[in-house]
């Protein structure tokens, strides 16, 4: 079962006081300026910083910081103000008022900042029974201070900051049913297990809610969605594995050569191969020479980026078919072209048989 994350506790309205002075200020003028046609209004300004309990939270975090934001109302207009015209005012309140729930916290991570970032989603639970390890530096974009943490309350913690008005819910367990209700507007994926992603897009499928998964495959990024809002016979993976395939992985009557066959089925083994390079690696993995699969955090951000673009009118009900879009760099696209001889298949397929 999830938690609500406690780490971001409201202390109560904000009374006058020196010590946050420059930093209301600096909220108020942008708070103004964001409301006004015409630029800054002093006596607004003036305005809101003669009555800072009517207009101004503190907030204190689980790290000691204390912090003074604008009221929940006016923090969000002050925030996706530059959104304006890239995103319709109507569209981003919808927006603002949905409910996620992300499983996984690396890709995950990233993906659940774009979406508080962007003013997408007042309520995010986060599953991920792991910690913030050495091995994750390079793409979850944390400090050493974070290794140990559980990387769903680092996460937690980070977005806070961001938006302390959101409800953040976590847990540190391994993915159940109820970590989420039929009442969540979107699902996200970036799970390893495949065991896990099967269970979790059936239950999404069962309970009607949209499904999504970014994957950062090397250089390249995979964005792919199920429409399950309003058609509970949609495929799983857009039909990449079989109703038969997936009841296997459930009931645990596959090796475990089978479960990354499966995966790789999932990801699409063409893709696959457009990364050779990245399919070598993940042999030296199986060998004991890499830590983890090899990732960038380049792509990392890069699958989040996408994944948001088409989050966005997925959430607002724009696209309503399920799909999957695969995004790289074109020179990227030529230069693996040229490279990949027939020779160069034959050695990568071998490996992925062999994984």
């Amino acid at each position: 079962m999830t938690k609500i994350f406690d780490g971001a506790k409201l202390l109560g309205p904000l009374e006058e006081s020196a010590e946050y002075s420059k930093i209301c200020y600096q909220l108020a003028e942008h708070f103004v300026n964001s409301e006004s046609q015409s630029g800054s209004n002093s006596q607004d300004i003036d305005k809101i910083l003669k009555n800072p309990n009517q207009h101004f939270n503190l907030f204190e975090f689980q790290d000691g910081l204390v912090v003074p934001y604008l009221n929940c109302e006016h923090h969000i207009r002050m925030r996706t103000n530059r959104n304006l015209c890239l995103i319709d005012p109507d569209d981003q309140t919808r927006l603002y008022h949905k409910k996620l729930a992300v499983f996984g916290n690396s890709v995950g991570r990233a993906i659940s900042k774009q979406f508080i970032v962007g003013g997408i989603g007042n309520d995010i639970t986060m599953v991920d029974p792991d910690i913030v390890s050495g091995s994750n530096l390079n793409r979850l974009g944390v400090g050493n201070d974070q290794i140990g943490s559980a990387k769903v309350l680092s996460t937690a913690l980070e977005l806070s900051k961001i938006d302390p008005y959101v409800t953040y819910r976590t847990s540190t367990n391994p993915y159940q049913g109820e970590d989420f209700g039929n009442d969540t507007d979107l699902v996200i994926d970036e799970m390893d297990d495949v065991r896990s992603k099967v269970l979790l897009a059936i239950d999404a499928r069962e309970k009607g809610v949209n499904w999504m998964m970014a994957t950062d495959l090397g250089h390249r990024a995979i964005v792919q969605g199920s429409y399950f809002k309003n058609s509970r016979d949609e495929r799983l993976f857009g039909g990449k594995i079989s109703e038969k395939e997936a009841s296997l992985l459930i009931e645990n009557d596959v090796t475990p050569k089978d479960e990354q066959k499966f995966l790789m089925k999932i990801i699409g083994v063409n893709t696959i191969l457009k990364e050779p390079d990245l399919v070598k690696s993940t042999y030296l993995l199986k060998q004991g020479y890499l830590e983890g699969i090899p990732q960038l955090y380049s792509t990392v951000s890069k699958a989040s980026a996408y994944m948001i673009e088409l989050a966005r009118p997925f959430l607002l009900g724009r696209i309503e078919r399920s799909f999957r879009e695969v995004f790289a760099p074109a020179r990227l696209s030529q230069k693996r072209a040229a490279k990949n001889t027939i020779n160069d298949f034959k050695d990568i397929l071998s490996i992925l048989l062999n994984i």
